[in-house]
């Protein structure tokens, strides 16, 4: 109800206002000895509200070296090189990636029927809680060669959580579902390469190019017993990358009962009901992947990683006297997720349609050669489950933007009595190459309990745009 005061009578009346806030301090000290040896400590300092007292305050130092190493007397000779440094860095960070004052007790309203009372929150309060570090080494090389035609970048690190703030096991008879601790441990590491240049540079014409490649490592190194929501628990798993999905294992599709009833007699004799159930002819057969004659949720194996091998970015521009091209091409490499439309559509309503991927590619006595399982209305199967036949690749090929500019020569301008004048037009996502079967593979690492699936977003919009600069 938009308007109160159409009520007939007041049950409740409730109101909720937190406030938070964060104290900081920070210093830097820098030494440079004849551009060659650089130095730099730092050290910053933050109260947060939302720790109790004694855990309020972090501190977070952090230290990096230097060398130039092309100004050294040995490489007097090598003109060649304009710019070669060495860096190794340490540093903390921290996160307070907790709901407000976890670590304090408090009252909310109830209603029930037509009386009201006051409870417990729904939180059990931890005194203990306190802010979550990262520890991180950076070794990096810079390096420009042939009067910047060559440049460059390498950047390898190791970053290590400890202690990440997430639910935790708590006493059941305190009434609460929630509990924060700082229980997860968790590791990056990888390589970042940049290189560009200028191919050609001439009075005329110039190409410069700037190619990014990275690579990251992501792992779950230890849950030190924590309590992860049943619909979570598969996005943690120990020596595995945090959004990797479990499912189930596809055997074949069922073409007859017979091999069913067959299944089903070898459960009963160890003791199960059946095989599987819910299952009939056009319906997915999957795995006993654990061998105990039965399937169950045991039976589910990692499916999806959505961590790509590498993923980057390629920028070129291209420039002739007054008109310049430029473009930006975004791409990833080896990134799986299950695109979960196609369990929603093979179980969906009746009337319901189906996308491109499902159309025609479904069993039926005619189609028994079909990748997926029947369509039927509501099923209780396990069709619908998250298993390998809807995992995808998530690999794909953006032209992220493109933008070809024209300046006026100078004659003009001077004429219109103007510094400057640009037309610039831009195209932005104007397309992706992708085995993907949805309308955005970008999106499916988004969410570390999402990561690994991928609903269907909004359409990523193309759009073409104009622009006159014009400068007095």
């Amino acid at each position: 109800m938009d308007n109160v005061g159409s009520a007939q009578s007041v049950l409740m009346y409730s109101d909720y206002v937190a406030k938070s806030g964060l104290n900081s301090v920070y210093g830097r000290l820098s030494y440079d000895y004849d551009s060659r040896y650089l130095l730099e400590v730092s050290m910053r300092a933050d109260a947060s509200s939302k720790f109790g007292p004694g855990n309020q305050w972090g501190v977070f130092p952090a230290v990096s070296t230097g060398w130039v190493i092309n100004r050294e007397a040995f490489m007097e000779k090598a003109s060649w090189i304009d710019n070669l440094k060495m860096r190794l860095s340490w540093g903390q960070t921290g996160s307070t990636n907790v709901s407000d004052f976890s670590f304090r007790q408090f009252y909310t309203s109830s209603q029930y029927g037509e009386s009201s009372s006051v409870k417990l929150q729904d939180l059990l309060p931890n005194r203990g809680i306190h802010w979550e570090k990262t520890n991180e080494v950076n070794f990096g090389l810079d390096f420009s060669f042939f009067g910047d035609r060559l440049y460059g970048s390498l950047d390898a690190y190791y970053r290590y959580t400890d202690g990440a703030l997430a639910p935790a096991p708590h006493i059941l008879e305190s009434g609460m579902s929630n509990y924060y601790d700082n229980i997860i441990d968790m590791s990056n590491r990888g390589v970042e390469v940049s290189l560009g240049g200028y191919p050609v540079r001439g009075k005329d014409f110039a190409w410069n190019t700037d190619l990014n490649i990275s690579v990251n490592r992501n792992r779950i190194e230890s849950l030190n017993n924590a309590q992860i929501n049943s619909y979570m628990q598969d996005a943690f798993i120990v020596g595995k990358p945090a959004g990797t999905v479990k499912g189930y294992i596809v055997d074949h599709i069922v073409q007859n009962m017979d091999e069913v009833n067959e299944l089903n007699a070898k459960a009963v004799e160890k003791g199960f009901a059946e095989y599987q159930s819910g299952i009939g002819v056009g319906d997915f057969l999957m795995k006993d992947t654990d061998g105990n004659g039965t399937i169950t949720s045991d039976d589910r194996q990692v499916i999806a990683t959505p961590e790509p091998k590498f993923f980057g970015g390629w920028t070129n521009t291209f420039t002739y006297k007054n008109l310049s091209l430029s473009f930006l091409m975004q791409f990833s490499c080896g990134g799986e997720a299950v695109y979960s439309n196609l369990g929603e559509e093979i179980s969906g309503v009746l009337g319901q349609s189906v996308g491109r991927e499902l159309y025609g590619n479904t069993w039926t006595p005619e189609r028994t050669d079909a990748k997926y399982a029947r369509l039927v209305a509501g099923t209780m199967s396990y069709n619908y489950m998250a298993n390998d036949r809807f995992v995808f690749d998530t690999s794909y090929l953006r032209m992220k933007n493109i933008t070809l500019s024209y300046s006026l020569p100078k004659a003009w301008i001077n004429k219109l009595y103007l510094s400057n004048a640009s037309l610039f037009v831009t195209a932005t996502n104007l397309f992706t190459i992708t085995q993907w079967p949805g309308l955005d593979p970008e999106t499916v690492a988004t969410g570390i309990t999402s990561m690994g699936t991928n609903n269907d977003p909004y359409p990523l919009s193309r759009s073409f745009s104009l622009e006159v600069k014009l400068q007095f």
